[in-house]
């Protein structure tokens, strides 16, 4: 089971995002409040390695609260999630040279 979680992450991080918020919804009523709908939809769409990283490193016994390791964790998802906007971006114009 471990290991399919794991294959899972790194998948996709939206299909994990969307299977927590079906299987564990309270954990998002906790983390994302109510009111605030439109932050959880925006992270999905634009930064799903960091909304994820969130989701699991805050804790649910201490609201409000995010460990040293866990902003650790959400800071290492910010890069990946500018990585990816990087890569994608340089091989887009990587493949444009090719073509001229």
């Amino acid at each position: 089971m471990f290991f399919l979680l794991l294959l899972l992450i790194f998948l996709s991080p939206r299909v994990l995002l969307f299977l927590t918020w079906l299987f564990n919804y309270y954990r998002f009523v906790v983390v994302f409040s109510p009111h605030t709908f439109l932050i959880p939809i925006l992270g999905f769409i634009f930064m799903p390695w960091t909304t994820l990283i969130y989701l699991l490193n805050y804790s649910v016994t201490a609201p409000g609260h995010l460990t040293m390791w866990g902003w650790a964790w959400v800071t290492l998802a910010v890069l990946a999630d500018l990585g990816s906007y990087g890569s994608s971006r340089f091989g887009r114009g990587r493949r444009s040279s090719l073509v001229e």
